[in-house]
């Protein structure tokens, strides 16, 4: 996993994340993800429940559908998460173009596999259910045979901040 695109740097260096625990902190803390998808030449977007693990998004599906219909044809995807977002306004509230956002968020691409395998869907259903709760479960097998995990793995990651303190 690389550490922001040189190619592509954030413009405004000075809000730029550059150390990887804090994004890391970001992607175990944040509860939603946004994943970006090319739907032959569409784009397509869903907001989704997620756990990471090992440079990896790990996102419970079903096995039907348009998301693993595409993700099916094409694997390549995006991704965005944020937290702590709030306005900011400014000293003076008359000046429209002085009022700003308080948020951390990171972007990143990577490549998602579908798995089905019992084994892995277990796996990842622990992960997202250890983010609410320090029970463990059993999943009837049933479930498990309706369930997909997207794994997402993570090519490359950037973050960016402002209004933090």
């Amino acid at each position: 996993m690389r550490l922001g695109n040189p190619d592509h740097p954030i413009r405004r260096a000075a809000k730029a994340i550059d150390e990887m625990g804090e994004i890391e902190a970001i992607l175990n803390t944040a509860m939603v993800v946004r994943l970006a998808m090319c739907d032959g030449d569409q784009p397509y977007i869903v907001p989704l429940n997620f756990a990471y693990h090992a440079q990896r998004l790990y996102i419970h599906s079903s096995r039907k559908g348009r998301k693993i219909d595409i993700l099916r044809a094409n694997p390549k995807v995006c991704f965005e998460t944020d937290l702590d977002t709030d306005v900011m306004e400014p000293a003076n509230p008359d000046k429209a173009c002085d009022f700003g956002m308080r948020y951390r968020s990171v972007v990143g691409n990577g490549t998602a596999e579908v798995h089905e395998d019992l084994l892995t869907v277990a796996m990842g259903l622990d992960l997202l259910m250890a983010r609410f709760t320090d029970r463990t479960y059993d999943y009837p097998e049933a479930i498990l045979h309706k369930t997909a995990m997207i794994v997402v793995k993570i090519h490359e990651v950037s973050g960016k901040q402002d209004g933090m303190a």
